[in-house]
């Protein structure tokens, strides 16, 4: 019985299931060459898709609020976003090895008018948990000073995750847990931009990443099914083999023996 025994004295110590850590969605402005040359954003890019993650095509940036929808005409002949460029941006938070390329970045405006614009993250959180959310930037000395960063459950306030954000004239990264919004389906994160005091002035935006656990990996030795190994599981255990139940033959050999005891043992000792 030394065997068994080992069982039941394992199975005192709870141990938890494991999550799966999943990208969810990340975005590198890499990709904004234009064909008549230069950098830049299509009037109607936006919104901008996930170039990367579970959520690739599904979750979006928009921009709202203040001159962000004006366009201009580029010297090569494209009809660009007038106040929203693509500067140089940088590796510092990036995900799969990409280069620095280039960033989102807004401007001021006519006026200082996007002072109050805001940029918007949505993505589906229903099946997710723990979410977590970085992104490097950096500002000019005349562009946007103070930067509100909130979570939205659609229209409805979540959460505020950072007050007033201050940047500096080079980048740096920036991480919040966001977990605010685990299983919210219409999850947003919403920057609201302020503090700019020219036209030119910007905040420089890049390597937006959201990362979440999606699940939790089958774990077969948890056979009540809550999540953990504890004595219950053993009971369990001990409950099939003894109605002769196949979910007892952990060894896959159609019949129940001391084996699948031991190969139960082996596994929840190992735990999930």
């Amino acid at each position: 019985m030394k065997t068994i025994a080992s069982i039941v004295a394992a199975a005192f110590a709870s141990v938890s299931a494991v999550a799966v850590a999943d990208d969810i969605a990340y975005w590198s402005f890499s990709n904004q060459g234009l064909p008549g040359g230069g950098f830049g954003f299509f009037a109607d890019e936006f919104p901008f898709a996930a170039e990367f993650g579970s959520q690739t095509g599904s979750a979006t940036i928009e921009l709202v609020g203040g001159i962000l929808d004006e366009t201009t005409v580029t010297t090569g002949g494209d009809e660009v976003l007038r106040w929203v460029q693509s500067f140089s941006g940088t590796d510092l938070g990036a995900q799969f090895g990409e280069p620095a390329g280039g960033s989102l970045a807004i401007q001021g405006g006519t006026d200082t008018l996007n002072n109050g614009s805001q940029i918007v993250i949505n993505f589906d959180a229903s099946s997710l948990e723990n979410l977590f959310f970085q992104f490097d930037a950096r500002n000019t000395s005349t562009g946007f000073q103070n930067i509100l960063i909130e979570l939205f459950n659609g229209g409805s306030f979540v959460s505020t995750v950072e007050p007033g954000l201050v940047l500096s004239t080079t980048f740096a990264s920036f991480a919040y847990d966001i977990s605010a919004l685990d299983g919210v389906a219409d999850a947003r994160i919403v920057f609201t931009l302020n503090g700019a005091t020219s036209a030119s002035g910007n905040i420089r935006t890049d390597n937006f990443y959201i990362q979440g656990d999606s699940g939790v990996e089958p774990c077969r030795v948890d056979l009540d099914g809550d999540g953990q190994l504890t004595v219950f599981d053993f009971l369990q255990f001990q409950n099939f083999f003894a109605a002769g139940d196949l979910r007892a033959d952990f060894d896959g050999d159609g019949q129940l023996t001391i084996f699948d005891f031991l190969v139960f043992q082996n596994e929840f000792a190992i735990g999930c």
